[in-house]
């Protein structure tokens, strides 16, 4: 699983810096201050909510992208490679027990990219 080593992203010193002045101006229990403050300010604030989350995952987010964008290539790729299947292996008992499932769940995770609803149907009524 190396993906979920890529997506962590470590602190840096500025942050480390900033959360230390933080802690210390919060003294006794910061966590529980901050999280109260957050809350009265969602609840105050029109829009506060938004940015602050959209703050906090700002690096899940480009990751997420570039993820997505993989998975569509690999839902492209797939496709293609789908389509290269002759029609006569497609019928063959042992294509059949072997690869049309690992196909078919390959193709409805790639619906989410592209228009696959047809070859889909195809491989369900096999």
């Amino acid at each position: 699983m190396r993906w979920n080593k890529e997506k962590a992203r470590p602190v840096t010193n500025g942050e480390k810096d900033a959360l230390e002045y933080i802690e210390k101006l919060l003294d006794g229990s910061p966590n529980e201050k901050i999280f109260t403050f957050i809350k009265i300010k969602c609840a105050t604030e029109d829009g506060f909510f938004d940015k602050m989350m959209k703050h906090a995952f700002a690096g899940f987010y480009t990751q997420n992208d570039n993820l997505r964008e993989e998975a569509s290539i690999l839902s492209s790729a797939l496709y293609m490679a789908e389509r290269c299947i002759a029609k006569e292996k497609k019928t063959q008992k042992k294509f059949k027990e072997t690869f049309r499932f690992s196909i078919l769940k390959g193709l409805k995770i790639a619906r989410k990219f592209m228009n696959l609803d047809d070859i889909i149907t195809e491989y369900e009524a096999k």
